[in-house]
């Protein structure tokens, strides 16, 4: 733990790391400041992603350092839970190194696992619910830790839908187990699906009744709609072959794959000589192929949908050193060190090159300096349009983004097919003309939101790249 908090030490100011994190960000402080989800906020994640980030930000307000701190405290609590299970599935000489795979994978640049993303989030919940069916396992006559996993499974599906992917092992181990243990029982099968069930329905049952007190239920459904359709703009063939592509790429370039797929090789090679943990073998595997599909779910596959795999590869890893002996001793030794070497060697396309650094310090200068002085010229109930991706800039400023949809307005080709598929119209996407209206020009686009802001906004002010224009006091 001390290593992964001493990885992550470094970023605590860092503004953005993937520009998801500061629209969740804006949304949860929406919340924290009294606003109803979806509503006078919006984004197109699952609830409970915000609901986590709303007690630190009613602590602290505005702070990035304090946000990271917790995200970090959060991962370490996460390893814990991984460190937990792997003393049950491996035994206690072997249970720290997937607690600590897990921690490093969140705690290097590549696929932005540094940041403040849904699937770190989701990944304690998951933990938790196969801690709980591990329990069960070692006692089936403790159905409530069965309800534990389906409480938990549902957090994690409110927290990120991908997570789905990989709950639904439990189900699958449970199938596994009973044609592993025959004869099998029907009834004994329905009651553990019966006592999982019960698990996720009382905790969607209480988000349910949260949303139809806040009178925000119609919008909750038009998410994940919303969603739905979202998956539908990219050819499933389209998205399994980029898949397949990524893959290929990680499984040469990234030290984290390797090490989970040498656990793979070594679970495999001596799966007849390990019939005393084939379960465990089949839950290890299990995950890592139902995750594996559950990255395959957003279709475009942007590299922090790869964070959902970092649960499963570090238990797979975690499964390979718990078979070294069955697989024998020098031939395991020299496999798990050549791919130890292979790893470190991998490291490269994780190092930060010095003059990105630099940049990017310079532009988290100018939005410091923008957000400062949208602070303090206008009042916190003014509106602010910030186009393009630079969200972190409402978080700062503490002023509102527009109501509807404001993430649709930074990519809008894809987010206008999926609204008029749902049937929105995308003029009001702008209910309101915001009062200031921040942007950095870009050679494409610099005529057009010249010609856009020309009649109605004034330029008040040049911060680095970013223009801040003020809508004029004559203006409709």
């Amino acid at each position: 733990m001390v290593v992964v908090f001493g990885l992550r030490l470094p970023y605590v100011d860092e503004l953005v790391i993937n520009q998801d994190e500061s629209m969740f960000w804006v949304v949860a402080q929406d919340l924290a400041h009294g606003g109803t989800l979806y509503v006078t906020a919006w984004e197109s994640k699952e609830p409970l992603l915000f609901a986590v980030l709303v007690p630190v930000i009613r602590l602290f307000g505005a702070s990035v350092p304090a946000l990271r701190l917790y995200t970090t405290f959060y991962l370490l609590a996460s390893m814990l839970v991984v460190d937990l299970l792997g003393r049950r599935l491996f035994g206690r000489a072997v249970s720290f190194a997937p607690a600590l795979l897990f921690g490093a994978f969140f705690s290097v640049p590549r696929f932005n696992g540094l940041a403040s993303m849904a699937e770190l989030f989701m990944s304690l919940p998951v933990g938790l619910a196969l801690l709980g069916l591990t329990r069960y396992l070692e006692d089936d006559r403790r159905g409530w830790w069965l309800f534990l996993c389906g409480a938990m499974g549902a957090v994690a599906v409110l927290i990120r839908f991908q997570a789905a992917y990989s709950v639904v092992i439990v189900p699958l181990l449970l199938l596994v187990r009973q044609l592993l243990r025959p004869p099998a029982s029907l009834a004994r099968l329905a009651r553990e699906a019966a006592w999982c069930a019960a698990g996720g329905v009382v905790v969607v049952g209480l988000v349910v009744l949260a949303f139809v007190a806040a009178g925000n239920l119609f919008e909750l459904g038009f998410v994940y709609r919303y969603n739905v359709e979202y998956l539908r703009t990219v050819p499933s063939d389209e998205a399994w072959t980029t898949l397949g592509w990524f893959m290929a790429w990680n499984a040469l370039h990234d030290p984290f794959t390797m090490l989970g797929l040498g656990g793979v090789i070594l679970a495999l090679v001596t799966w007849r000589r390990s019939a005393d943990r084939r379960l465990t073998s089949w839950l290890v595997l299990g995950l890592l192929l139902t995750s594996f599909l559950g990255v395959g779910l957003g279709r475009n596959v942007f590299f922090h949908y790869y964070l959902g795999m970092g649960l499963p590869l570090a238990l797979a890893f975690g499964l390979g050193l718990s078979l070294v002996d069955v697989a024998g001793r020098d031939w395991a030794r020299l496999s798990l060190v050549g791919l130890a070497l292979l790893a470190a060697s991998s490291f490269s396309p994780y190092r930060f090159e010095a003059v990105e650094r630099r940049r990017d310090r310079v532009r988290d200068d100018s939005v410091r300096r923008v957000a400062t002085y949208l602070r303090e010229h206008s009042a916190a109930e003014d509106r602010v349009f910030v186009l393009g991706g630079d969200s972190v800039i409402y978080f700062l400023a503490e002023r509102r983004a527009p109501t509807r949809y404001f993430v649709w307005l930074h990519h809008w080709g894809r987010f206008r097919e999926v609204l008029a598929r749902l049937g929105v119209n995308d003029a009001g996407m702008l209910p309101e003309r915001p009062r200031f209206f921040v942007y950095r020009p870009t050679p494409e686009r610099v005529a057009e939101l010249e010609a856009l802001l020309a009649r109605d906004y004034e330029v008040r002010e040049r911060i680095g790249e970013y223009v801040i224009a003020e809508l004029r006091a004559s203006g409709p």
